[in-house]
């Protein structure tokens, strides 16, 4: 009997190790997502702020593409003036 006792005994500890290992292997899984999803939303935001940059400097380039030929414009009545 204490032969049955001690198996009995094994069983329950065997079977409650068995379950707190389950439960540290969902909670290491939850951490796991909860990081790689806050990369990912990080990866995201960054994005934007790359894509809203590149637009700013595309309008800067425009605007300054824009001066200058208003710029030579200007200039080029200047000259005929001159020669007026």
């Amino acid at each position: 009997m204490n032969s049955l006792f001690k198996k009995g005994v094994v069983k329950k500890e065997i079977a409650k190790q068995q379950e707190h290992f389950e439960d540290e292997q969902k909670a290491i899984i939850k951490r796991y997502r909860e990081i790689f999803y806050n990369q990912r939303e990080c990866l995201k935001r960054l994005q934007e702020s790359f894509l809203t940059s590149v637009r700013y400097m595309e309008n800067l380039i425009e605007g300054d593409t824009v001066k200058h030929l208003h710029l030579k414009e200007i200039n080029k009545k200047d000259q005929y003036k001159s020669l007026v």
